[in-house]
């Protein structure tokens, strides 16, 4: 447990807060809610043309902008411990 402890603090990667990590865990249902809404189930549904305005489709589109860019802003870089060897 404790080499582990220590593999993971001498690693690099991003510092993603878990709050930032709710926030992309939204998006990502978001965008799956939206996904499953507008799958058609028939071929009758196929062909029916999904009703949205431009502008309602840009505000969704800028919200899930606006919320990974908060996330991706706030997430830090990590650089690797420098160990020695010997």
């Amino acid at each position: 447990m404790t080499k582990r402890l220590n593999e993971d603090a001498a690693a690099s990667g991003y510092l993603l807060t878990e709050k930032n990590y709710l926030r992309l865990e939204k998006v990502r249902d978001q965008l799956l809610l939206i996904a499953n809404f507008i799958t058609a189930v028939t071929q009758e549904e196929e062909d029916i043309p999904l009703q949205v305005t431009r502008s309602a489709f840009s505000q969704c589109l800028e919200s899930f902008a606006d919320q990974i860019d908060v996330a991706l802003t706030t997430t830090e870089w990590r650089k690797r411990a420098n160990r020695r060897l010997g």
